[in-house]
């Protein structure tokens, strides 16, 4: 059996299997955080331009998706969501990038 024979390769997808996987792996905390914190969400949203530039400017930088997923709770980190961002919480930011993420796909 081949290894990773059930993954399809990004190349061989449509463009709307490709919108349709990107979707599914927002809904499914998959996506990376980049693409769902997009530069045009993140300077909407927040005082910076990049979400690794907010991540730095909180001392989160240079974690894994995985570390960063695998943080507890952080009183500190919603401070810093709720001092720079538009968002009371973590969840309220990331429910609203997925939000716009799924709209910009056509997504609902």
């Amino acid at each position: 059996m081949m290894q990773n024979d059930h993954k399809v390769k990004e190349s061989g997808l449509t463009p709307i299997e490709k919108e349709l996987r990107e979707a599914a792996q927002a809904a499914s905390g998959e996506l990376e955080m980049d693409q769902l914190f997009s530069p045009d969400f993140m300077s909407g949203n927040t005082e910076y331009a990049t979400f690794s530039d907010f991540l730095s400017a909180g001392g989160y930088e240079n974690r894994t998706r995985e570390e960063f997923d695998a943080l507890p709770p952080d009183d500190e980190f919603e401070k810093h969501i709720q001092v720079h961002t538009d968002f009371d919480s973590w969840e309220e930011m990331q429910h609203s990038a997925t939000a716009l993420f799924n709209r910009r796909k056509g997504i609902l």
